[in-house]
């Protein structure tokens, strides 16, 4: 996976979790201040590993971070019907 491709689709996750959280704000308050958020895939095998090596790396590092996860939304393309 390219470095892109891993950002958006953390985007992605992100922007979903967000969406989450405007309708279940309680999930904000799970999350430490100052925390790093890592979101985990469960059905994106290759960003998830990816999303794991980051989890090992604030622990080396011994930075705060939160872990959820959650699966990647399935996209929804719009197909036109009709015209007139």
């Amino acid at each position: 996976m390219t470095n892109d491709a891993m950002v958006r689709k953390n985007f992605e996750l992100l922007e979903e979790f967000h969406r989450y959280g405007l309708e279940h704000e309680e999930v904000f308050d799970q999350i430490p201040k100052d925390a790093q958020l890592i979101i985990l895939p469960e059905n994106d095998p290759e960003l998830l590993a990816a999303n794991e090596q980051i989890v090992e790396k604030c622990k080396r590092e011994k930075r705060s971070y939160a872990v959820f996860r959650m699966k990647v939304p399935e996209r929804s393309v719009p197909m036109l019907v009709e015209t007139a």
